[in-house]
This record gives C-alpha cells, structure tokens and sequence, in this order.
C-alpha cells in the first residue's frame, strides 16, 4: 500500500490509507531513538491503546470524534474513519484570522466539548488546535 503523509506531530504521522478496503486515515506512532527499545514499545503500545480508549468513551457521551475501525499494537497504528475533508482547528482558525465572533462561538463549542470530557474523567493529555478537526462544514467539531 502506497502511504500518503497527511500530517506528522511530535508523537506520530497521519496517512491516508485503506482499512478492510474502507478508505481511512492512519496515525502511526513512531519510535523514538532516544528511549531503549523496550520501554519505548510499552509506552507507545500505551499511548495508542489509552487514545483509542479515549476515543470510543469521547463518542460513547456523545461527542463526535472519528469512528476507531481498528489498530495494531504491533506497527502501533490506529485505523479511523476517513475525515480528510475535515481541517485542523489550527488551519481554519488562521484562515479565518479576522472573524472574531465566528472564533468566539468556536471557542464556547471547544469548552463545551472540554466541561463534558472532564465532567466523565476524559482527559485528552495533548489537546492543541492541531490536535481537533471542524468537518467541511466548519461545524462540528472532531477531537482525537
């Protein structure tokens, strides 16, 4: 399978990919050289399997975040629902640098959002404005 990279962070890379012939996006946790091998396995296995925990407990509430089709703690993939249509709250908020009252409504939506995570003991860990997605009507907001 041809990979297309989507997005690369501090912890991971985002492709485009296919899952059971479903189109889907792909977030791959990459090893880091600076930790032994094995501590490095356990905390990425870790950190992938408390992710998807999250996210299901997230939708489980009712909050829309992306369907989990499946992932494999031996690559340390998460195989979720296709939002490439979706965009970073990061890249909307930059394009729309001067729309204050629609950012505001944005913002109230985000801590909405947050006072139901923390009110069910969800804690996202990592939560940045490139880590949450509008879909392409620039409404609902997707956390992951």
């Amino acid at each position: 399978m041809v990979k297309t990279l989507l997005k690369q962070g501090a912890e991971g890379r985002i492709y485009k990919g296919k899952y059971i012939e479903k189109s889907c996006i792909v977030k791959e946790r990459f090893s880091k050289r600076y930790r032994h091998p094995a501590l490095d396995a356990k905390l990425n296995r870790q950190r992938m399997n408390q992710e998807v925990r999250a996210i299901k407990r997230c939708k489980k509430i009712g909050i829309k975040t992306p369907e989990v089709y499946g992932s494999d703690d031996s690559t340390g993939k998460i195989f979720m629902e296709d939002l490439t249509k979706a965009k970073t709250l990061r890249d909307h908020l930059l394009e729309h640098v001067h729309d204050y009252s629609q950012q505001m409504g944005l913002m109230s939506k985000i801590g909405e959002i947050l006072g139901k995570m923390h009110s069910n003991n969800i804690i996202h860990g990592d939560l940045t404005t490139s880590n949450m997605m509008l879909d392409e009507n620039s409404e609902i907001i997707y956390i992951y």
